[in-house]
């Protein structure tokens, strides 16, 4: 620069002396402002990119005077380097908040409709297929994915019932309960649990009576009918659960249908065993190729395909799914809220509904399930508590929205048999979205526009 000061253009070399990286002069206001320059590589664009930042300002008389940061992408930084240093960390961080947007989209593809095509996964998701299938396989290996169905145990007559334990002093160990709730095949799931009660059973049975039938044996065994304890039964609505293939082999195969002289026509109670071999193989594996389950059962070509596409009409296979068997969750809660005065239940339903589909960007469903209970009757939800939620702050939400104190709670704290089905299905397949549609006449546009107002109120509520 012609005309620059002695003074200036000594310290000027100085600086450039004692720097690594390029400096240059410019004359603004009669001010001698150093800018110093760098050229990296720009993660956002994957490109080289040329940055510069001010380092400081000398006076006519050789004075450096370092700056006075205030913008938020500079305060603390030192030098180009620490602004190059802090502006990749932010491109990584932005890089990561979007894939985990994009992988949550995927994990509700996946959970919604586990054998979709690859491409209109892709479109569904705005990725293209090659990174769909890239992160698939990373989701995957992250949260221990397994492909399964849901199946409405309802349309085989079979109903869904959770047993409850309340144990007064001591309680059976570990492997003593699991050993036993293991060999029985109407055992879909059971886990110990911290607070209204101490162990959840969820069974599967035709009716009533053979449920407590086999309660009175179970519990009357030698291995716990030593144990002071409180059993409690209801029947759940709700309640999603990978059925275990002991049901399978040791009650729905009684139930096949097999021609023969004194069986010519089918009960209505019972199954072909080409419906017995896509639900017992679906269920094991939601990806199983039907060529496969038809050369595995003996089944003639294209019949599984078809049997399956019948079950799905029927509504037998409500989706083919996915679940994690290592959730991003802190832990699983049951909440427990008994019906007490119907008009007020009614009042905050829709309410209820509208809280339910509301995710809030979880990994999750807000919860795994909500249904119906009796004795006392009530809904019963199970929810995924995530980091940075609060199973009290849940609790008294629906307090609040359904202006009732009965709300109780347990935590589980170790699974014994089976598992949940942990996902997050797209909203639009949830029962409280369709009843916001059907009883409340709610349209989607509806639905979405009051969503998105609530989560600009409240951003952060669990």
């Amino acid at each position: 620069m012609s005309g620059i000061p002695v003074s200036v253009a000594e310290r000027l070399a100085e600086l450039k002396r004692s720097n690594r990286h390029s400096l240059q002069v410019k004359l603004i206001n009669g001010g001698y402002y150093v800018y110093e320059r760098y050229t990296g590589y720009d993660i956002a664009s994957g490109r080289r990119k040329s940055y510069t930042i001010y380092v400081g300002k000398i006076e006519r008389d050789g004075r450096f005077i370092k700056p006075h940061r205030k913008s938020r992408n500079t305060i603390g930084v030192r030098n180009v380097e620490g602004y190059v240093r802090a502006r990749r960390s932010e491109a990584i961080a932005e890089i990561t908040e979007a894939e985990e947007r994009e992988s949550i989209g995927i994990i509700e593809a996946l959970s919604t409709d586990a054998r979709m095509p690859l491409q209109r996964m892709a479109d569904r998701t705005g990725l293209t297929e090659q990174v769909v299938r890239h992160r698939i396989s990373q989701l995957e290996s992250r949260f221990g994915i397994r492909y399964t169905i849901d199946i409405s145990p309802l349309r085989f007559g079979l109903s869904r019932f959770m047993v409850t334990v309340r144990f007064i002093g001591s309680r059976p160990d570990r492997d003593t309960i699991g050993s036993l709730l293991e060999a029985e095949p109407n055992v879909q799931f059971a886990a110990f649990t911290k607070g209204s009660y101490d162990l959840v059973i969820y069974v599967i049975f035709y009716n009533i009576a053979e449920l407590e039938g086999w309660l009175w044996r179970f519990k009357s065994g030698p291995d716990l009918a030593g144990y002071d304890s409180i059993w409690s039964v209801t029947y759940a609505l709700g309640g999603n659960m990978i059925l275990r293939d002991k049901f399978f082999t040791d009650i729905l195969n009684g139930r096949v249908w097999r021609r023969s002289r004194e069986h010519s026509r089918k009960r209505a109670d019972q199954i072909f065993e080409r419906e017995y071999a896509v639900l017992r193989a679906l269920n094991a594996n939601g990806k199983a190729r039907f060529k496969e389950i038809d050369r595995e059962y003996g089944l003639g070509k294209g019949v599984a395909n078809r049997t399956f596409a019948e079950l799905v009409e029927r509504g037998v296979i409500e989706r083919v799914t996915i679940s994690m068997d290592r959730p991003p969750l802190r832990y699983m809660a049951l909440i427990s809220v008994s019906q007490v005065n119907v008009e007020r239940y009614n009042r905050g339903r829709r309410e209820l509904s509208m809280y339910v589909i509301d995710d809030g960007g979880m990994w999750t469903n807000r919860f795994i399930s909500i249904g119906d209970i009796g004795s006392p009757y009530g809904i019963l939800i199970v929810a995924p508590i995530c980091e940075g939620q609060r199973l009290e702050e849940i609790e008294d939400s629906i307090r609040s929205i359904l202006d009732n104190d009965t709300v109780s709670s347990a935590v589980i704290t170790d699974v014994i048999v089976g598992s949940m089905i942990i996902n997050r299905v797209d909203i639009r397949e949830l029962f409280d979205y369709k009843r916001l549609v059907e009883d409340y006449g709610m349209s989607d546009a509806d639905i979405m526009r009051d969503l998105k107002s609530r989560r600009s109120r409240l951003p952060n509520r669990p």
